[in-house]
């Protein structure tokens, strides 16, 4: 039951840092779904997502990407180890097509995506 009380605490932990490589981290499988890692192999796949309008149109940046080599660029970036960023994509298990992706971007900073 949610709390009437606009002053609830809520306590929760963040990943150990550093985090460990990203080829370490587990996939995440259901009958439907599968979560893993963004790697440099997904360029196209992420291209396909963050060049459209509506995908992009919650998130941070605000904007699609223009060009391949940008997306190239922010997914190397987001997997930068040094910017503690815990990134997965979403894909169909079935297909394996890429339907979104989500983490905490910037861990000890607090941002969200």
């Amino acid at each position: 039951m949610a709390s009437k009380d606009p002053n609830t605490k809520i306590r929760t932990t963040l990943p150990r840092l550093p985090l460990p490589p990203q080829s370490t981290w587990p996939h995440i499988r259901t009958s439907r779904l599968l979560l893993r890692p963004l790697t440099s192999s997904d360029a196209e796949a992420y291209y396909t997502r963050r060049s459209d309008a509506s995908f992009m149109a919650e998130r941070t940046l605000g904007k699609p990407d223009t060009s391949f080599s940008e997306t190239v660029e922010a997914l190397a970036s987001l997997s930068d180890p040094e910017r503690e960023n815990f990134l997965f994509g979403l894909f169909v298990t079935e297909t394996g097509e890429l339907i979104g992706d989500g983490g905490i971007h910037t861990i000890r900073h607090g941002g969200m995506g």
